[in-house]
């Protein structure tokens, strides 16, 4: 087995580490002096993180960058080929990771994947197509049989068996010369593909359904605009974002539309199905500039439960988010320290709500929550004028969550403390959406 090319080692790299007065999360910056950016990340196994993405290091050829954090964003190990760039990454079965990308000649991009172990060692890479047939790779999943599946633009599809040796590969004609591009591909219940993208001509917005030989089942158009993710839903259905807007669009198996809502905040370019039903997605509040990271919370139904935006250095931009075993979500994207040729990877880790940080708050009558005993072996809470009863969340002074407060009533007293560790705690109630957060200290 081979790592990938080492040019850029970690003792070229800064990180950057932005605290909060109490960490729900973090927010983490990766530079080399030149133009990284953070494309994909995923949860490893050690619930640390992996991101590919790209750099310019290399005379301003971009170039692939891998990456993999522990748990607090610091990193472990990172590597950097030249000649490739990452568009996606996924885990595999085997603990390992399959990367989609682009091998860069002269004159042509070739479609290419790279497997590599839990560790970083490439096990194969391979790229595929022609010099008629030269397109970017942007999307790449694992499939049940042990292959995979990648959609790279106009090459719609391509399935590689485990070794990533292709089996059949598919272009998809819409209507008579008019060809669908694909930007993103998921295997679907029945063993068979859907597909979101556009067509070149007319601008407007497709999804394809196939069969596992990848022939076309049905297609659907929702109007102008691309579809840009698509992912499946715990009903059998599929959400779609739409970058602009953004727009999030849920059909059925079949393609029927549920609900089509645009949201005005910006440009969206990731989408994550959450655990309880709801979706997240991140991308950008504007196209300028100066533009803040996005990261807002939907219903099942497409209502905005909570949106965030995220301003680091000059400007900056989610490109993907996935959710973490603790509820909360991890960002990856890019920071503008210059705009012209100074950018960041941006690695953000919030809490359910999308919070970096809590610190204590003033006390307001209308949160009905006071603490009566803040110092002490044990904490006396008063709370009043919650008629679905107390909730409250308990982190430590590490933004770990350490305990969940629920009683039922309307008004009552708690005591709180016994058998956690002495130290500082904060204390935020998460009922009637009250946002007050106490500080105590337990002692011994």
């Amino acid at each position: 087995m081979k790592r990938l090319s080492v040019v850029l080692t970690l003792a070229y790299l800064v990180f950057t580490f932005i605290p909060s007065d109490l960490q729900a999360g973090w927010i983490r910056t990766y530079s080399n002096d030149d133009i990284d950016v953070g494309e994909s990340v995923v949860v490893a196994d050690d619930g640390g993180y992996v991101i590919v993405g790209g750099t310019k290091a290399f005379l301003y050829n971009e170039s692939m960058l891998l990456m993999k954090t522990d748990t607090e964003g610091e990193c472990v190990w990172m590597y950097v080929s030249d000649s490739l760039d990452g568009s996606c990454i996924q885990k595999t079965p085997d603990g390992g990771y399959i990367i989609s990308g682009t091998k860069a000649t002269w004159d042509w991009y070739y479609p290419r994947l790279t497997k590599v172990s839990s560790i970083g060692d490439v096990e194969w890479s391979r790229h595929y197509g022609s010099e008629e047939r030269a397109y970017h790779a942007n999307y790449v999943q694992a499939t049940l049989d042990g292959g995979y599946i990648v959609t790279a633009g106009y090459l719609a599809l391509l399935k590689t068996d485990s070794a990533g040796d292709t089996l059949w590969d598919r272009i998809i004609e819409i209507h008579e010369d008019t060809l669908f591009y694909s930007y993103c591909v998921q295997q679907t219940a029945d063993d068979g593909y859907i597909l979101t993208g556009k067509t070149w001509f007319d601008e407007n917005l497709w999804v394809v359904r196939t069969d596992d030989n990848g022939d076309t089942l049905w297609t659907r158009t929702y109007g102008e605009g691309e579809g840009y993710r698509i992912q499946l839903t715990n009903d059998g259905g599929f959400i779609i974002l739409q970058k602009e807007g953004p727009r999030l669009l849920r059909i059925d198996e079949d393609g029927v539309p549920m609900w089509d809502t645009t949201y005005d905040m910006g440009v969206g370019r990731s989408i994550q199905p959450s655990t309880d039903g709801g979706y997240t997605v991140t991308g950008a509040a504007s196209d300028e500039q100066d533009r803040e990271l996005l990261l807002f919370k939907t219903s099942s139904e497409g209502e905005v439960l909570w949106s965030r935006f995220y301003k680091v250095n000059e400007g900056c931009q989610g490109e993907c988010v996935k959710q973490t075993a603790d509820g909360g979500f991890i960002i990856t994207g890019y920071s503008f320290v210059s705009y012209d040729d100074d950018w960041d990877l941006l690695l953000i880790k919030t809490d359910a709500n999308g919070e970096v940080g809590l610190s204590e708050q003033p006390a307001a009558d209308a949160s009905g929550f006071e603490v009566a005993s803040p110092i002490g072996r044990q904490i006396t809470l008063h709370y009043s004028n919650h008629p679905s009863g107390f909730h409250a969340e308990v982190y430590d002074a590490l933004g770990r969550k350490m305990d969940v407060i629920s009683v039922a009533g309307t008004s009552g007293t708690i005591t709180w403390g016994q058998g956690h560790t002495p130290g500082v705690y904060f204390i935020r109630p998460v009922s009637d959406n009250s946002q007050t957060t106490r500080k105590v200290v337990l002692v011994r």
